[in-house]
């Protein structure tokens, strides 16, 4: 979204140099809240979340180069290097890769049936498992964790919600939000266990059982994990561009 929105930004404000967005994902770029939400849900069509239509890049002088990643940057030589060895050169150079979910390292963490949402193909695969009845277990209630929580319920699913901290979103919000916010999730049949985390995921081939460090066992038919993000900065590797959890600014 912040790549697309600037470059939308340099077209508005008058640049009638080349403007070139490129992006690892095949979409084109959208905002990401309705993931967890409405689109989720069903409620509204991918094409809602658009930043713009597809068609707006061309017909604003925008090249597009989607579904292909970047491997490298040169500041020295100002190219930007892509799969399949083609370079981009630049005169100036926004980076926009944001972060990724972080991964998921305890014990049958690579077990089928086990999701995080970051992408809306994540959010697809979701969808093909939300069935009136199915038992999943949402390990984390940040943003994430509560949204989805709270849109499964919603959609008829019996949803166990686990979180360390005291309440949902308790290092953001402080205790008195995050209770008001754990009433409603149970209000609304949503189980929460806090003060607890996963220590490991068990099933053969795919996940049936989330085991806590409490020694609780939760059987579900599929797990959504929402345990944060970390900055996605690999391709900065070589390049002399300072990283320090995220790019360093001054």
């Amino acid at each position: 979204m912040t790549g697309a929105t600037a470059a939308i930004t340099l077209r508005d404000e008058g640049a009638d140099g080349p403007v070139t967005l490129i992006g690892a994902e095949r979409e084109s770029p959208y905002e990401r809240p309705p993931l967890s939400k409405a689109y989720l849900r069903g409620d509204v069509p991918f094409d809602k979340a658009l930043v713009r239509p597809r068609a707006f890049y061309a017909e604003h002088g925008i090249e597009t180069t989607f579904g292909t990643r970047v491997t490298r940057i040169d500041p020295a030589a100002r190219t930007v290097e892509l799969e399949g060895q083609r370079s981009v050169p630049f005169d100036a150079l926004l980076i926009a890769t944001g972060g990724r979910n972080r991964r998921v390292s305890m014990p049958g963490g690579d077990l089928d049936g086990i999701y995080g949402l970051r992408t809306v193909q994540d959010a697809d695969r979701i969808r093909q498992e939300i069935i009136v009845g199915r038992r999943v277990v949402v390990a984390g209630m940040g943003f994430i964790g509560s949204e989805v929580a709270a849109s499964l319920r919603q959609k008829g699913l019996d949803v166990v919600a686990i979180d360390p901290g005291k309440t949902p979103l308790f290092r953001v919000l402080g205790e008195t939000v995050g209770r008001t916010l754990a009433d409603l999730h149970r209000v609304q049949g949503v189980r929460t266990i806090f003060e607890d985390r996963v220590a490991a995921f068990e099933g053969a081939g795919r996940v049936n059982c989330v085991v806590t460090k409490g020694g609780l066992r939760l059987d579900c038919d599929f797990v959504i994990v929402g345990i944060g993000i970390e900055p996605a900065v690999e391709l900065l590797e070589g390049s002399g561009i300072q990283v320090d959890n995220g790019i360093a600014t001054p």
